[in-house]
């Protein structure tokens, strides 16, 4: 036996999907508007070893500003699971894989501890 489908039910069906999920492609393009901006920035921040109060407390300021200020019709899309999966693991891969490329051992070292903590909260989340 098959079910009928009345009449308008999967353009019904879609709109639901789409108010639920909003428009993918904006979602997509804020994901990659913020992804660029990341990988901007930390080519931005010094390279040195030392740890410079001053750079750390703009950057936190910024980013206190930016989520506090933002209208939710924008932060819905700037802070979707897509984009928190980008900065989340996309960008740490990426890097990480440059680093293993360079002789340096600090950088892998770097990248190491914040696998290790990542998966710490994932076990424990």
């Amino acid at each position: 036996m098959s079910a009928t489908v009345a009449p308008g039910a999967e353009t019904h069906e879609m709109e639901r999907l789409n108010s639920k999920h909003g428009n993918i492609w904006i979602s997509i393009a804020s994901s990659l508007a913020v992804l660029a901006v990341v990988a901007l920035l930390t080519k931005k921040l010094p390279q040195e070893r030392d740890f410079r109060w001053g750079i750390h407390l703009r950057y936190w300021i910024v980013a206190i500003l930016t989520i506090v200020f933002l209208p939710f019709e924008i932060s819905k899309y700037v802070f979707s699971e897509l984009t928190v999966s980008l900065i989340g693991f996309v960008f740490p891969i990426y890097e990480s894989v440059l680093a293993v490329c360079t002789p340096d051992e600090e950088d892998d070292t770097d990248w190491l501890r914040y696998w290790t903590l990542g998966g710490m909260f994932f076990v424990f989340t």
